[in-house]
């Protein structure tokens, strides 16, 4: 299947040119992306079990049309989308074949996010996906989320 990307329609918005946005993650598999809330009360929290990769980084809101999925329907996505055929998870499935418990199918479930802010380009894998608000900061917020599963 060639890699491209669907928007996801969320439950929640969030600030778009707020530039406080955290990403955390535990040896656990849990990672967290708190924003600040859309009406600017409170905190937008992504939250993914299962994750197996986590980054956040460039390109931001002026140079995405740069990232290598941008022709492939990023171009479309305002706040989030999920990227079908997804050559990271492929890369994480082929590097993990040294592992002498190595099991092929633990991979074909994950799913792969990209979710975009003003000043950065957030991709998960991840088991599952779940949405959250909080009445904090994104800091707290994320902490709070993070924390309910230790």
């Amino acid at each position: 299947m060639a890699e491209s990307v669907v928007p996801v329609h969320l439950d929640v918005t969030w600030g778009p040119n707020a530039p406080f946005a955290v990403l955390m993650s535990s040896d656990e598999g849990h990672a967290v992306l708190a924003m600040l809330a859309r009406d600017g009360e409170g905190s937008v929290v992504l939250s993914w079990h299962g994750t197996r990769f986590a980054s956040g980084g460039s390109p931001n809101d002026e140079a995405i049309s740069g990232h290598r999925l941008y022709r492939k329907g990023l171009r479309e996505v305002l706040w989030a989308g999920e990227v079908n055929g997804s050559r990271l998870i492929a890369s994480l499935e082929k590097q993990n074949r040294v592992h002498p418990r190595h099991n092929p199918r633990r991979f074909a479930g994950l799913v792969h996010h990209i979710v975009l802010t003003k000043e950065n380009t957030y991709e998960v894998v991840a088991e599952t996906f779940t949405t959250h608000t909080v009445d904090a900061s994104p800091i707290d917020a994320a902490t709070r989320i993070l924390s309910e599963d230790a």
